[in-house]
């Protein structure tokens, strides 16, 4: 599933239940998913790129009202509540597979360079001659 690259998924939290959660503390009453990242809305927005992401959104209930929290790098993390559970099992779901292409592209820029990192360390335990100080090794150690 690859995101088009004008693709953006959007959800809201409802009005009615917006005022109260702002008072609880869910200043964010929407998100918008990008290529680039997210962008939190509320009184104040925030943008959050794809490297900032800690690991894989999840879903929970508090005061029977849908959370949605995403953990961020360095322990910190971003909730939004007040949404309908089908636009947050989709929302999730946008950024699972957003995440997921971010992440392969990162690493696959990379595979090369492990490969031949591999290939040295494993040629550097399989030598092919022995240099003569490996072969006294017995040589002395029975001498001494």
């Amino acid at each position: 599933m690859k995101l088009d690259p004008e693709l953006q998924t959007t959800i809201t939290r409802r009005k009615v239940v917006g005022s109260l959660l702002r008072l609880l503390g869910f200043e964010y009453r929407g998100a918008t998913l990008s290529r680039k990242g997210m962008t939190f809305s509320g009184s104040s927005s925030r943008a959050i790129e794809h490297a900032q992401v800690a690991g894989p959104p999840f879903l929970t209930k508090k005061l029977g009202i849908t959370v949605l929290f995403l953990p961020l790098v360095g322990g910190g993390e971003v909730k939004g509540a007040g949404v309908k559970r089908k636009d947050a099992d989709r929302m999730i779901s946008a950024i699972r597979t957003a995440w997921r292409e971010h992440f392969e592209k990162f690493v696959s820029g990379a595979l090369d360079d492990v490969s031949i990192i591999s290939d040295v360390v494993d040629r550097l335990r399989r030598p092919r001659r022995y240099h003569s100080a490996c072969l006294l090794v017995d040589h002395a150690a029975a001498s001494l």
